[in-house]
């Protein structure tokens, strides 16, 4: 019998000392490296969070009666300076918080800012959240605070720039450091813009209620808590069927936490609405031609409160002359038609 050779056994070598020692050291010097960027971005946040409080401590608020007045928004005939009329003749009325019921403080906070009591001005949550809606291509959030929204309509412009956000932030941590939350509330209430020409909770309960906000019940406070969102959007005599998901959204976070039972909102219905009078602003050809105006500046992403109160001055392209031979002109042919008794929006 012939015996089949063996192939010799493989021989592995063995690393080297120096060879061992190299990859021993390689690693101490892999953490060193990991641990130095950790270090940096300790020292990078640290300075960022210093910065902003020097900042903050650096920022004036300026005291509720030195807080500018809104301003109503001028338009003009194309020749640029002769006036075609305003926008923004607004109704404001002030109330203190203890006259405003818990129900519509809380619809309020429920629709705007349900961590208004937990929060130092800013939430990273909804801001987090905006921005991912944003990126996602949803409708534009600002994921903005009550005290946020306050710190913007009462001291800032409405300019929407990088320089008035941060001014917005650093007011509104300044703001929480030296005035109360329920203070803050307040003025938010007395100042937020409602629709219907309405400043504060006040003037908007009368608008569309026809009653004191002493006397809402929690039907009707939801609905002024929902319009908060967008007053032009939002009105009922232009989208009723949004403003009714709006506050029955409102009323189930209201359930949420904690603030209305179950039972409360299975019992509640939509109140009547009183109907928006018509006034002579927006009547005959002006209101036509403002009412032009304002759904072209809302096209173009201006809100509400912008539109109301940011004290724009808009040349439009309306020509006077034109305009006035155009009415002549329809007077001929229907001389009997009035058009000042119509309202426009």
């Amino acid at each position: 019998m012939v015996s089949t050779p063996r192939k010799p056994a493989k021989r592995v070598a063995k690393p080297s000392a120096a060879a061992a020692s190299t990859a021993r050291k390689s690693k101490p010097k892999k953490r060193h490296w990991v641990r130095g960027l950790v270090i940096i971005f300790v020292v990078l946040a640290a300075l960022g969070v210093g910065a902003f409080a020097l900042a903050v401590s650096f920022t004036d608020v300026p005291s509720p009666n030195e807080v500018s007045t809104s301003e109503a928004t001028i338009v003009y005939w194309s020749d640029g300076s002769t006036e075609l009329g305003r926008l923004g003749e607004a109704t404001r009325r002030s109330v203190a918080l203890a006259d405003v019921p818990i129900d519509a403080q809380h619809a309020v906070l429920a629709a705007e800012d349900r961590s208004f009591y937990e929060h130092g001005g800013v939430s990273p949550l909804g801001i987090g959240r905006a921005v991912i809606n944003n990126l996602k291509g949803g409708s534009t959030q600002g994921g903005s605070t009550i005290t946020q929204q306050y710190a913007k309509n009462a001291y800032l412009t409405q300019d929407r720039t990088w320089s008035r956000k941060v001014k917005e932030l650093l007011l509104a941590f300044k703001l929480e450091t030296v005035v109360s939350k329920d203070q803050i509330l307040e003025d938010y209430l007395n100042t937020i813009y409602f629709g219907r020409g309405a400043y504060g909770i006040e003037a908007a309960s009368i608008a569309y209620f026809g009653t004191s906000v002493e006397n809402l019940d929690v039907a009707q406070a939801a609905v002024l808590a929902s319009v908060i969102k967008s007053p032009n959007g939002l009105a009922p005599e232009e989208n009723l069927p949004a403003l009714k998901a709006r506050w029955a959204y409102v009323l189930d976070s209201m359930v949420e936490q904690g603030w209305i039972t179950p039972q409360q909102r299975k019992t509640a219905s939509f109140p009547d609405i009183n109907t928006q009078k018509a006034g002579n602003r927006l009547g005959g050809q002006t209101g036509f031609l403002l009412q032009a105006v304002t759904d072209q500046l809302v096209t173009l992403g201006f809100d509400e409160t912008e539109i109301q109160r940011g004290g724009l001055r808009i040349t439009s392209t309306f020509e006077k002359g034109a305009q006035k031979a155009a009415t002549a002109a329809v007077r001929k042919v229907g001389p009997d038609v009035n058009t000042e008794g119509l309202r426009i929006g």
